[in-house]
């Protein structure tokens, strides 16, 4: 859920807009800055952007020369050194220990910093077995972050369940999660969202539908609350309804469109026997999204039928 894809990882490479501006005006005042340590480590990331992951490293070095006591330079100097071994997979043998080292010495340096610890487990939560990664390594990462940081210490260590293989355990640290942090709209959607992803429709709703006092429910929460129900097959009626909600207060949410809505809508009526208002709702998403392939597939499936 939260792992950070690590070798997998894309980095974007190219000159992107106001990227190579900012090297040259990062590289002159370097050259006249008494203190340059944390420009240098501004432009190490920049470089890293751009793809220049020697000359990243380089610079993550230079920073590292007078900032030996800042955890964030001890982080940023590994993630350069992973973005530069991600490009020969076979230097990781010889750079693994420096990587890990600089990110163990920034967690030494600062229990709080959260960016350090999400590394490291990454680190062993994706990387290959031969390098020494291990999702056991991960869990004690994620309870060590979890004490100075509920959240991102429970999501990794739920990420680290996960790597093993271990569902329920996944699942009763989600549940733990939500009942540390009642007001966290963002782990109550996450929970429900496991759930629903194994089938558990019914349960899934407690979470999708768990209102926070002071605050309007996430429209994606009404949307996840309906598709549970269309999924499992029970309260239609309720879920069209929801549907409708959705598409009233979604505004510029980023998620499912008012397509989708649509299309899901076709799909209760069809568990309702309304076939009319389902081609209504298929052939709507279709007005909407003219490329929308599970509303075309819907309409020519009734189509064929008659």
């Amino acid at each position: 859920m939260n792992v950070i894809f690590f070798l997998l990882a894309f980095t974007p490479e190219g000159n992107e807009p106001g990227l190579v501006e900012q090297k040259q005006a990062l590289e002159k005042q370097i050259a006249t800055a008494s203190e340059p340590a944390r420009l240098h480590m501004k432009l190490s990331q920049v470089l890293q952007e751009l793809g220049e992951h020697k000359a990243s490293v380089a610079h993550a070095e230079k920073a590292l020369e007078s900032l030996d006591d800042s955890a964030e330079a001890h982080y940023r100097y590994a993630v350069a050194l992973r973005h530069k071994m991600e490009k020969s997979p076979l230097s990781w043998v010889s750079g693994k220990a420096k990587y890990l080292q600089n990110l163990e010495r920034a967690i030494e340096l600062d229990k709080t910093f959260v960016p350090a610890y999400q590394e490291l487990a990454g680190f062993n939560l994706s990387a290959p077995g031969f390098l020494g990664a291990h999702a056991d390594k991960a869990l004690k990462i994620g309870e060590a972050l979890a004490v100075h940081d509920v959240k991102q210490g429970g999501l990794l260590i739920v990420d680290a369940y996960e790597k093993k293989q271990d569902g329920a355990k996944a699942l009763q640290a989600l549940k733990t999660l939500s009942a540390q942090l009642p007001n966290d709209q963002e782990i109550h959607y996450k929970v429900g969202f496991y759930l629903q992803t194994r089938e558990q429709y019914r349960e899934s709703l407690t979470f999708f539908e768990k209102e926070v006092e002071g605050e309007a429910l996430d429209p994606t929460k009404l949307y996840q609350a309906a598709r549970s129900r269309i999924l499992g097959n029970f309260e239609l009626e309720n879920a069209i309804a929801l549907l409708d909600r959705y598409a009233e207060v979604r505004g510029e949410t980023p998620g499912p469109t008012l397509a989708d809505a649509l299309w899901r809508q076709g799909v209760a009526h069809l568990g309702l026997n309304n076939k009319a208002e389902a081609k209504r709702c298929f052939q709507k998403a279709l007005d909407l999204d003219p490329e929308h392939a599970n509303a075309k597939e819907g309409l020519q499936d009734l189509r064929s039928a008659q």
